[in-house]
């Protein structure tokens, strides 16, 4: 084997120690939901930047919630979702959104029933998950004066599955794919869409402590720069993302499927294209809707404390510079 010239290989190793350390950790456990960030962790997009990312999942290598994490400086940077993150800055969490990632939201309510009306929605028993999630339907309910009752469960999916519920709440990229495979076709009727109902609350982001954010911000703009250049390849090649993706999925033992992580990942990068302008862009939420989504969350009594776009929101310029 031919051996790396001397000049070379001290170059690489002094360049592997300035790289700068930092910790992502997602919202949940390995998938194609952070298929972005393993790709840019395995294609050395962040190497590039001039960063040693190690990538840190909840429940796997570490039992700490990402939120925990973050305000122990374990994790410099995690994903999460804009309302919660809203509710978190609320209670006196400084936490900051660097990227909006998703550009939609991605909630739904699959009844076993089709519903010609929301108001057909009324006495049901909705499954819903313990860790919350819910908020946008929470939201929609009290604007239609809808009478529900909610069913926390770990697994919302279960208490559909062994007919416990008239509905459930499930993700596009996740559960309602699990009930697809697993049940076969659900028709349209029975399926109702936050985004088509005036809901479309954007929903992952990644955020950072505010205090850490001051001292590192151009690190921060470098982890930006080389996780959309990882959603970018995933655009570009599927096949080869899904194929990092099962990497790590694998690695930790996860019990999924080839499909169901393809088609996690083909929605995914739908909830990524913005409404607006029909593009991949990564925009930051609108002062706009933010304020929106803000009132309406108070109004439900998610939070009490006011939270303001400029206190939550800091662009960085990496994002227009795509």
């Amino acid at each position: 084997m031919k051996r790396l010239p001397l000049f070379l290989f001290i170059a690489a190793f002094s360049l592997l120690a300035r790289a700068e350390k930092l910790t992502f950790m997602p919202v949940w456990t390995p998938q194609a939901q952070f298929a972005g960030y393993y790709v840019a962790q395995e294609m050395g997009f962040y190497t590039d930047e001039g960063l040693d990312v190690t990538i840190e999942h909840v429940g796997v290598n570490s039992s700490q919630t990402p939120l925990a994490a973050l305000m122990k400086g374990h994790a410099q940077i995690i994903s999460l979702q804009l309302m919660q993150s809203i509710v978190y800055h609320s209670n006196g969490v400084p936490i900051v959104n660097i990227l909006q990632t998703s550009q939609n939201n991605a909630l739904m309510c699959v009844s076993r029933t089709p519903i010609t009306k929301l108001e057909d929605l009324n006495g049901m028993k909705i499954g819903t998950w313990t860790s919350g999630h819910s908020e946008a339907f929470n939201i929609m309910a009290l604007d239609k004066g809808l009478e529900v009752e909610m069913i926390p469960s770990k697994q919302s999916n279960n208490l559909y599955m062994f007919d416990a519920v008239d509905a459930t709440l499930c993700y596009a990229y996740n559960e309602y794919i699990q009930l697809l495979l697993s049940k076969g076709e659900i028709a349209e009727e029975q399926t109702v869409r936050l985004s088509d109902l005036g809901y479309n609350y954007p929903e992952d982001g990644l955020y950072v402590m505010e205090d850490w954010l001051k001292g590192h911000a151009n690190a921060a703009a470098r982890f930006v720069r080389a996780t959309m250049r990882g959603w970018k390849y995933c655009r570009n090649y599927p096949d080869k993302a899904l194929d990092i993706v099962m990497k790590y999925v694998h690695e930790n033992n996860i019990v999924t499927s080839y499909i169901h992580q393809k088609m996690m990942l083909e929605e995914m990068l739908r909830q990524q294209v913005n409404p607006k302008t029909n593009k991949v862009d990564f925009q930051y939420v609108s002062r706009e809707l933010f304020d929106e989504i803000a009132n309406k969350m108070r109004q439900c009594g998610m939070f009490e404390q006011p939270v303001t776009y400029d206190e939550l929101i800091h662009p960085l310029n990496v994002v227009n510079q795509q």
